[in-house]
């Protein structure tokens, strides 16, 4: 399986929606139906692409949590499908043909996700008045938390990776989609570059203090060093292993209270939640 993936509102549907172009066949459809007609398609109205394996191909989702069918490796060559970071994770090595991902600038993203969190809660008023409000770590923390686990992982198990910036494929498109298309297997490279839209980023952003400048810096020199594809290694790799060692407990924190507030309303505490507690 090929494996489109980056933190949301980083241009994982615009991936998706370039494969498509591409000629690739793909898991996952648009708009899922019980996306319904409401506001949340405001946020990407030429489609989401997502499906099952959004949250990695692993033993919660192969077999099928419905029908009990397993899908082999070998069976899913040749396709393409979304992947959010924490599934790519927990995804078995044997599926994973290749990854693209975009990295997008941290405030940019803080402000993207916000507006996409405002128009979850604007369609769960609607059509689940009842339904408590899901675990979300902030933007910012969320956006180094899971860059960094993508980057960690991609080091420690070796599958092939195309990393750019978001901004730099919403600049110039070309390269870094005849790169991908290659990566992934060859296709109708002019189709999938006509189909990048640059216009459909909406939300740029150049202050944020939802963490302090010291931090913020690092965070701008990961997203530097991607643009420049400065490899990743000695006093560099360093600060941000340090880094993220310095966030865990802010992180921890965070999950831990939201998984709290969702447990005493009465939801189940996410996937991940469960899995590292079976863990110990």
């Amino acid at each position: 399986m090929f494996i489109v993936s980056g933190t949301k509102r980083s241009g994982t549907s615009m991936w998706m929606q370039t494969l498509v172009a591409a000629g690739f066949e793909v898991e996952g459809v648009a708009f899922p139906k019980n996306w319904g007609a409401g506001s949340l398609r405001d946020a990407n109205p030429d489609g989401f692409y997502e499906g099952l394996y959004r949250d990695g191909i692993f033993f919660g989702t192969n077999p099928h949590p419905e029908t009990g069918a397993y899908v082999r490796p070998e069976q899913t060559r040749g396709r393409v499908t979304k992947v959010f970071i924490p599934g790519v994770v927990r995804t078995e090595l044997g599926f994973i043909d290749g990854v693209v991902a975009n990295v997008r600038a941290w405030r940019d993203y803080e402000a993207s996700v916000a507006r996409l969190w405002a128009l979850e809660d604007q369609q769960r008023a609607v059509e689940a008045p009842d339904e408590p409000i899901p675990m979300r770590v902030p933007g910012a923390l969320e956006w180094w938390s899971e860059n960094f686990s993508l980057l960690r992982d991609q080091a420690q198990r070796g599958y092939p990776m195309v990393l750019q910036t978001y901004e730099q494929v919403l600049a110039d498109p070309e390269p870094y989609v005849r790169r991908v298309i290659e990566l992934a297997g060859g296709g109708n490279v002019e189709a999938a570059v006509a189909a990048v839209k640059p216009e459909s980023r909406t939300q740029r952003a150049s202050h944020s203090d939802a963490i302090e400048p010291r931090i913020a810096q690092i965070f701008d020199e990961l997203h530097g060093a991607i643009e420049r594809r400065t490899p990743i290694e000695g006093a560099f790799l360093r600060l941000l292993v340090e880094t993220n060692r310095e966030l865990q407990p802010r992180l921890l924190d965070i999950k831990f209270e939201r998984t709290r507030k969702m447990v005493l309303a009465g939801s189940p505490p996410p996937p991940l939640f469960m899995m590292a507690a079976a863990m110990g």
